[in-house]
């Protein structure tokens, strides 16, 4: 049968540790996906969206030594979070958390490396040896995420679609921001492959709501805080560089009846290049990145 519960990616080496992880994850009803390689785990994360994580962190490059082992698995761990770095409302914990598996665990400037690369728990291995431990943090992780019930997921999914603004067929809208210049106080933008122009002030908008969007998956803004001020045309305006690339209708920022926004869920960040923006010559721009910088 089936499992209809969480889809969570599994990476780990070890063929009889892989197979009594997953074992474990499916008697709690979810269905992993198992990997073995960096390179399976990668091309995963990049085929698909899952729930949640448990990756194990000593995972073989081609060379032979520690360091590459450590390394294989950062690389893992560094790719899932920035599948999705969003943080739940209170800002503790990820939305798509990740569980790290480590023999390591007694090291604390290891561990703590761990959690700044975005983890949200860690077990010891091995699972055998752990498994009650390694149920229980898998429950509380993924409901510190607000995933207790699989039935919330799709809410939460990356590529989650809601309300009018649901985009169908033709998919989630992506933006790539790289801060190359153009002319006429515009900035280049890259929304679903196609190059556009917007309007340097627009630009600091839409940073503005994806920064936002970054620090919680619930973030509302008041019109003063995006810059926008009293302009009904603020947001008509940064909808523009979008015709055409998204259906009828769709609302690149969600407004709600107390008069503040936030950037439709819908919306897939793929990349923003802040450092390239830092040096904008736009001073709106410039000050968005700084405030970023200060928040981190």
């Amino acid at each position: 049968m089936t499992s209809t519960g969480h889809r969570v990616l599994v990476v780990e080496d070890d063929p009889a540790a892989n197979e009594i992880t997953c074992r474990v994850l499916r008697s709690r009803g979810d269905s992993p996906r198992s990997t073995a390689t960096v390179e399976e785990a990668l091309a995963a994360i990049a085929e698909e969206e899952f729930c949640y994580f448990v990756l194990d962190q000593q995972l073989p490059l081609d060379a032979k030594d520690l360091t590459a082992l450590i390394t294989g698995g950062e690389r893992v761990t560094v790719t899932a979070r920035q599948s999705d770095p969003r943080h739940v409302a209170d800002g503790e914990g990820h939305v798509t958390p990740i569980l790290v598996l480590t023999g390591y665990s007694s090291d604390p400037q290891f561990v703590a490396n761990l959690f700044k690369r975005g983890i949200d728990a860690f077990v010891k291995k091995d699972v055998c040896d752990n498994i009650e431990l390694f149920s229980r943090e898998v429950r509380e992780m993924l409901e510190k995420a607000g995933r207790g019930d699989h039935a919330k997921c799709a809410a939460l999914a990356r590529r989650a679609l809601s309300g009018a603004g649901s985009v169908g067929a033709v998919g989630a809208p992506r933006i790539a921001i790289d801060g190359k210049v153009t002319r006429g106080g515009r900035t280049e933008i890259a929304i679903n492959g196609t190059l556009r122009e917007m309007q340097d002030s627009r630009l600091a908008i839409l940073l503005r709501c994806i920064v936002a969007r970054d620090r919680s998956l619930e973030a509302w803004s008041s019109r003063d805080a995006l810059g926008i001020g009293e302009s009904r045309s603020a947001t008509t305006q940064l909808r523009q560089a979008f015709e055409g690339l998204v259906p009828p209708g769709f609302e690149v920022l969600e407004g709600d009846r107390r008069g503040s926004f936030r950037l439709n869920p819908a919306v897939i960040v793929e990349s923003v290049d802040f450092d390239a923006l830092a040096e904008h010559p736009d001073p709106g721009v410039v000050r968005v990145v700084q405030e970023r910088r200060r928040r981190r």
